[in-house]
């Protein structure tokens, strides 16, 4: 995850930050439906998990692969170029 967005963040940052917060939310909703963010919504309103672990967290210790195969197809089918 990003760090807290910055008040004076240009245009560019912005349309940035709000594609990665789309991406890895979609991907979540994927691997874990509603549920799932539900749950993380929790943990971090509980302090349970710190906003840097909370994509990791929320895919619930799949495998590193897994990881990474949902999240480039999930980029991919938004229209973003996964790296």
């Amino acid at each position: 995850m990003v760090q807290a967005f910055p008040h004076t963040a240009d245009e560019a940052f912005a349309i940035a930050a709000y594609f990665q917060s789309l991406v890895m939310v979609e991907a979540v909703l994927r691997i874990g439906g509603v549920a799932r963010i539900q749950a993380l919504v929790e943990a971090l309103a509980r302090h349970q998990v710190t906003p840097s672990d909370a994509f990791s967290w929320a895919l619930g210790g799949a495998a590193e692969a897994a990881q990474e195969v949902a999240w480039r197809q999930t980029v991919e089918t938004l229209g973003g170029v996964a790296d």
